[in-house]
C-alpha cells in the first residue's frame, strides 16, 4: 500500500472481537503503536454498543492505548423530527401526538423505529412487539443491559432505584438505597449510564454542584418499569386496551416533561432565543411538612444570558389544555415559591409547553409563553 491516498479502517462492534484468550486489545495496540501510527494516511474507526468495554479497554485506556483517540463521537438517538423523516420513508404516517407517543416509548433509536410495521396502527404495533411473548422487543430490558454493561445486575439495580424517585437521587442516595459502597464503581457505573443518554445529571437551581442529582430519563428503562416488569400487565392486547386510562396519563406526562427537555433546542427556538446563552435547571422548593400547601416543583428552568429566567410548565393532553381557578393558583405559587426560595432580580416568564397549546380562558393568561408539539419537530 502506499502512503499517499488515505485508507480507511473501519471495525464495526470492536467489543465483540475481544474473545476469552483472543489477546486482542495487546493485538490492537501492536497494530497502532508498531506500524498504523507511523503512516499518515490510515484512519482507524472503531465502534461498539457495549458501552462498559468501550469506556474501559479504549477510551480511558491506560496502557498502550492511552491518549491515541483523536475525536470521540456519540450517536444520538433521532430528534423526533427525524424520527418522523425516518418513518415517512417506511410508509408510515403518524399523526404528532402519535409519534410523541411512540418516542416516549421507545425514544428516537433506529433500530426500534425499523421494527414497526407501516399496517399497523400505532398501538398494535406496541402490543406485537412488547407485549406479545413473541414480540421481537419482549425481552429487550434484559437484553439490552446485559450487552450494554459489564456486570448489568448493578446497573439495573441502580435504575431501579432512580426509577423509585423520579426527580433523581444524589450520589450518596443511590448508594444507599442500592447497597453499594460511593466508591469507583459506583462512579463507573453513573458514568456509564450517563454516557449512555440513561441517566442525566444536574443540579437544582440555586444549589451547588455537590448536591447534584441523577435522574433516570431513558425512554425504554421508564416505559419496562412502569409496564412491562410486572408480568401481569404482559397481554396480548395491553396497549390498545389501556389507552386513555389513569396509568397512561401516569405516564405520558412524566415522559413529556423529559421529551421536552431532549428538544431544548426546538423549544428555544420557539421562544426565540436561540442565540441566547442559556443554563437548564430544575428546582424544588425547600417548604417543610408544615408547609406541604405552599410546596412547589419546576421541572424545567431556563436561566438565560439576557437577564431573564423561564419557568416551564408541561402537559401532555389530547386536546388543548384548559388551566381552571385552582390550577392557576397552583401555578401561581411556584412562581412565589421560586422567587422568595431563590431571591432573584431576574424577569420571570411562565412558559407552557404542551401538547396542543392553552384553551383561552380568564386563567391562561398567566402563560407568557407557549410552546406546542409541532414546535419540538
Amino acid at each position: 500500500l502506499n502512503g499517499i491516498e488515505r485508507k480507511v479502517i473501519f471495525l464495526d462492534e470492536l467489543p465483540w472481537m475481544d474473545t476469552a484468550g483472543s489477546n486482542f486489545i495487546s493485538a490492537l495496540e501492536h497494530f497502532w503503536n508498531g506500524w498504523a501510527s507511523a503512516r499518515r494516511d490510515i484512519v482507524l474507526i472503531v465502534c461498539g454498543s457495549a458501552t462498559s468495554w468501550m469506556m474501559d479497554k479504549l477510551i480511558n485506556n491506560h496502557g498502550g492505548l492511552y491518549g491515541r483517540l483523536t475525536h470521540r463521537l456519540f450517536l444520538q438517538p433521532f430528534s423526533l423530527g427525524e424520527s418522523e423523516a425516518f418513518l415517512k420513508t417506511k410508509g408510515m404516517m403518524l399523526s404528532r401526538y402519535e409519534l410523541a407517543e411512540l418516542y416516549m416509548i421507545l425514544g428516537g433509536i433506529p433500530y426500534y423505529l425499523n421494527l414497526l410495521d407501516e399496517r399497523l396502527s400505532l398501538a398494535q404495533n406496541i402490543d406485537r412487539l412488547l407485549f406479545n411473548p413473541n414480540g421481537q422487543l419482549y425481552n429487550e430490558f434484559t437484553i439490552l443491559y446485559r450487552s450494554l454493561f459489564k456486570d448489568s445486575e448493578a446497573y439495573v439495580k441502580v435504575v431501579e432505584c432512580l426509577n423509585e424517585r423520579g426527580y433523581g437521587m444524589m450520589r450518596s442516595e443511590i448508594a444507599d438505597a442500592a447497597g453499594m459502597k460511593s466508591g469507583k464503581s459506583l462512579t463507573t457505573i453513573l458514568d456509564n449510564l450517563e454516557s449512555c443518554g440513561f441517566i442525566r445529571k444536574y443540579v437544582n437551581y440555586g444549589c451547588s454542584t455537590r448536591k447534584s442529582l441523577y435522574q433516570l430519563v431513558d425512554f425504554f428503562t421508564l416505559f419496562y418499569f412502569r409496564f412491562l416488569r410486572d408480568s401481569s400487565f404482559r397481554n396480548l392486547l395491553y396497549w390498545s386496551k389501556l389507552q386513555r386510562y389513569a396509568p397512561f396519563y401516569a405516564w405520558a406526562g412524566v415522559s413529556f416533561e423529559i421529551l421536552a427537555m431532549n428538544h431544548i433546542d426546538q423549544v428555544k427556538q420557539r421562544l426565540g432565543i436561540s442565540g441566547v446563552s442559556t443554563q437548564l435547571y430544575s428546582w424544588r422548593s425547600k417548604s417543610d411538612a408544615g408547609a406541604a400547601e405552599r410546596a412547589a416543583q419546576i421541572d424545567m428552568v431556563i436561566e438565560r444570558g439576557d437577564n431573564t429566567i423561564n419557568l416551564c410548565e408541561m402537559k401532555f393532553s389530547e386536546s388543548e389544555f384548559a388551566i381552571n381557578k385552582d390550577y392557576e393558583k397552583i401555578l401561581r405559587n411556584k412562581i412565589v415559591r421560586f422567587m422568595e426560595e431563590t431571591k432573584t432580580r431576574k424577569l420571570i416568564q411562565l412558559t407552557f409547553i404542551s401538547s396542543y397549546g392553552l384553551q383561552r380562558n380568564m386563567y391562561s393568561g398567566i402563560a407568557q409563553n407557549e410552546v406546542v408539539l409541532n414546535d419540538l419537530f
